[in-house]
């Protein structure tokens, strides 16, 4: 379960996740989530970073709850038992500071090798500035574990321009450095983006660009990618269209340009 709050990254801190049986609705499970319209799934090293969409149906403030499956053996019977605390703060100028320490230990109850198999500690450390139209936030992971361990800082700053009641343009740029001791590697990205959304009460129009590079494991990738969201709402149905964009150039894996369009029809219920 996840509260998103456009500031601390989602992290779907296991591996292994089956890719297709992620899904994500709202704290009531009655809104269910669609991926490339609301959220994107984003490879984290061996783990996956849940993203929100500009012009989605996800809101800052709202609770998610994340279900998955992961690759398993039908024949092992694994007990996972996690311990989440932490705590912030935030200054009426905009400070804040918020901790968040997980530990997950996993033993084995059926199977070849019984008994504790993993257990991992996560640690999280948010520090910066949240205003009203701008926002820089420091982000340290530590992850300790016998499976994946990894360290991680991340600093990401946008600002919110508002020439007009309905009109709205957002700037962002993100950059980090994750590295894996046991893999004695370490993966970087840097991202520079650009919102421009337009809003009446039944309608909303956002355009999206980003650019960014990474290199995961070695490997080099540049990455653009345009999209245009169309979100309209009559009484109880909500009709929503994306058309994306994608250009992307993986060393060793080539060029690949794709568009890609999707119409999703909802019914909200009262």
């Amino acid at each position: 379960t996840f509260t998103y709050d456009a500031v601390t990254p989602m992290i779907l801190d296991v591996p292994g996740i089956i890719p297709g049986s992620v899904e994500v609705t709202d704290g009531t499970g009655s809104i269910v989530y669609v991926e490339g319209i609301d959220y994107e799934l984003v490879p984290f090293g061996e783990l996956l970073e849940l993203r929100v969409l500009p012009g989605g149906s996800i809101l800052v403030g709202q609770t998610l709850d994340v279900r998955y499956r992961v690759v398993s053996d039908p024949s092992l019977d694994l007990l996972t038992v996690t311990h989440i605390s932490g705590g912030g703060w935030r200054g009426t100028n905009g400070l804040l500071l918020w901790y968040h320490r997980t530990r997950q230990a996993q033993d084995l109850r059926r199977g070849e090798g019984l008994g504790r198999i993993d257990q991992a500690t996560l640690q999280q450390l948010n520090v910066g500035v949240d205003r009203r139209t701008w926002r820089i936030i420091g982000t340290l992971y530590d992850r300790q574990s016998q499976i994946l361990p990894y360290r991680t800082a991340r600093i990401q700053a946008s600002m919110t321009l508002r020439p007009s009641r309905r009109l709205g343009i957002g700037l962002r740029v993100r950059t980090y450095r994750t590295t894996f001791p046991d893999l004695a590697d370490k993966s970087t990205s840097r991202l520079a983006g650009a919102d421009v959304n337009y809003q009446t009460r039944r309608l909303s129009l956002t355009g999206t660009l980003e650019v960014w590079t990474d290199r995961i494991l070695g490997r080099r990738g540049e990455y653009v990618r345009g999209s245009v969201v169309v979100k309209w709402r009559f009484r109880q149905f909500e009709l929503l269209g994306r058309w994306i964009r994608r250009y992307q150039n993986i060393e060793l894996s080539g060029r690949d340009d794709r568009d890609e369009i999707r119409l999703i029809v909802r019914r909200h219920f009262r």
